[in-house]
């Protein structure tokens, strides 16, 4: 059978204590062995549920006993002797997850930079009009002739026979000076 109730009483360097039981009965003695390894150290004031067992002097004893579910979301992290903290599992995932997060940001930067930068971004053939066409047909027809992607343009509009858009897609010197 399971009984509620308050550590009453406790030797922590010692590692036993006393329960008063909520029914009123005596106190029960406990040992630190009753608490489960990984739980919570044990506090006087703490509220406890145990089960009632005979020790093999023939006293009553507490065995098995834990903190009900309400007091892990109350004190914190786990402290196993004083000035050691346990962190739980929660906060252990929380941590990976935000050096995962880290490295992706980190990997992600890096990658960026081992980009080859672009100058200008790939712009349509209508937005490369020449505000002054301030060329003439002269009889250039390649890339290699030309000094910039206006001129480039104002030739393949205006003048016959250029050889400047080999895929026909408008746009001359793609490789050299429309990119």
């Amino acid at each position: 059978m399971r009984i509620y109730g308050i550590l009453s009483r406790w030797n922590d360097q010692r590692g036993f204590g006393f329960i008063t039981p909520n029914d009123g009965s005596e106190e029960v003695f406990v040992h630190i062995s009753a608490f489960p390894r990984q739980g919570l150290r044990p506090k006087v004031g703490d509220r406890l549920l145990f089960t009632l067992e005979v020790g093999a002097d023939g006293k009553r004893r507490a065995g098995r006993a834990e903190y009900p579910a309400q007091r892990n979301s109350r004190r914190g992290p786990i402290r196993d002797s004083p000035g050691r903290v346990q962190h739980g599992p929660g906060r252990i995932r929380g941590f990976l997850a935000l050096l995962l997060v880290m490295a992706v940001g980190y990997a992600i930067s890096r990658y960026q930079i081992l980009l080859p930068a672009r100058s200008k971004s790939p712009v349509t053939a209508a937005a490369r009009e020449p505000s002054t066409p301030d060329y003439q047909c002269d009889g250039r027809t390649r890339c290699q002739q030309m000094s910039s992607c206006e001129e480039a343009l104002f030739f393949i509009r205006h003048c016959p026979d250029t050889k400047m858009d080999g895929d026909n897609d408008g746009i001359p010197c793609e490789d050299q000076w429309c990119w």
